[in-house]
């Protein structure tokens, strides 16, 4: 891999305790490299939900997230609720009142989080069979993460869970799905 092209396998994502004290989050990258949760510009983790209950409060931030795997849960958002299923974005406030209640049993969701003036991010599940060019922009880069299934990123396979931090602009091949974070410096 090349300096513009950075793997991060998922026995290396950083497991830490939720803000709130509510469940467990795998740390898949943050920026900058290292950052706690006051001091990131954005970060990207991986969350197990085993029980319904409120989101940590981010003040600040900007969110998104998409549920990975389970068979659904219902966020209410100031008082609003949203039905997810597998694969389905929603973005957020952090300082919003968030709570979920599962649907059906445990849930993975991956969450990106940007500081509000220092960044800001788009995010989309993108489904891949073949080659799919991966094209970041000026002073934008893509955090790919491996949803399922398994793709080649130059040399190195990708499975569930691994994930790029990409600076340049290449091309993905195989079968699977990947969550697809472009994140750009706020203007």
């Amino acid at each position: 891999m090349s300096a513009d092209v950075r793997l991060l396998r998922a026995s290396d994502h950083r497991r830490m305790a939720w803000s709130n004290g509510g469940g467990t989050t795998y740390e898949v990258a943050t920026s900058p490299e290292g950052a706690g949760l006051d001091g990131f510009d954005w970060r990207i983790s991986l969350a197990d939900v085993a029980a319904s209950g409120p989101f940590s409060p981010f003040p600040g931030i900007d969110r998104s997230l998409v549920l990975v795997d389970g068979a659904g849960m219902e966020l209410e958002i100031d008082g609003a609720t949203t039905a997810l299923r597998r694969h389905d974005v929603v973005h957020f406030a952090g300082e919003q009142s968030v709570s979920c209640r599962l649907t059906h049993g445990p849930t993975r969701d991956l969450n990106v989080m940007t500081r509000r003036g220092r960044c800001t991010a788009v995010v989309e599940v993108v489904d891949v069979d073949g080659p799919r060019p991966l094209t970041t922009e000026t002073r934008g880069l893509l955090v790919v993460v491996c949803l399922e299934g398994r793709l080649l990123l130059g040399a190195e396979h990708l499975t569930p869970r691994d994930a790029t931090v990409l600076r340049t602009s290449t091309t993905m091949s195989g079968t699977g799905t990947v969550a697809v974070s472009h994140l750009h410096p706020a203007t």
